[in-house]
């Protein structure tokens, strides 16, 4: 792991795993046991976080471990700092997800396309030392209206949701629905 002693040492860091846009300034506050990061909004993205949940949120980089961990905004990035503090003194983990090092590559290929639908097999592969056991699905895109289903009946399980969000922006981007790709998280 990178020694992390200044700002800008993890602002280099979260720039490299991209944490974060590259050309964005980045917010970091130290505190005991970790620094703090967030991404100042211009006025206009103030405007859409207040109205979109999960917006505005902060992370966090252990100064120890350089794990990235992710936190919502309904508290402020110092409010965080403080509870993660506190969670280290008292060994009770707070509610986040891990954005780094990565732990799984979601990865999808294009198996089938007719008119209105696309047909994608999904397969996790475990980042993590030792792996974790690896799943397959077969995602469905209806292209209009836009829908999707899944091979699990009634689910749609996280690995499929990062798939689509890695489609639906390829789609959106180029103008074609892509053959294959992945996504890590």
């Amino acid at each position: 792991m990178q020694e992390l002693h200044t700002r800008e040492q993890v602002a280099a860091y979260l720039r490299e795993a991209r944490v974060y846009p590259q050309d964005r300034e980045i917010g970091i506050f130290q505190t005991e046991f970790a620094w703090v990061c967030w991404m100042p909004l211009t006025s206009a993205e103030q405007v859409v976080a207040m109205r979109t949940p999960g917006t505005g949120g902060c992370c966090i980089v252990d100064a120890r471990t350089g794990v990235v961990t992710s936190y919502g905004a309904a508290r402020s990035w110092k409010t965080w700092g403080e509870m993660y503090d506190e969670s280290i003194r008292t060994g009770e983990r707070l509610p986040a997800q891990q954005v780094f090092p990565r732990q799984w590559r979601v990865v999808f290929q294009l198996i089938t396309e007719t008119a209105t639908e696309l047909d994608y097999r999904v397969t996790t592969e475990s980042l993590t030392q030792p792996p974790q056991p690896t799943a397959e699905y077969r995602l469905t895109i209806t292209k209009q209206p836009r829908g999707y289903r899944t091979n699990i009946p009634g689910a749609f399980p996280t690995d499929c949701a990062m798939a689509m969000s890695k489609i639906t922006m390829l789609q959106k981007n180029t103008g074609s629905w892509p053959e294959q790709g992945f996504q890590e998280y």
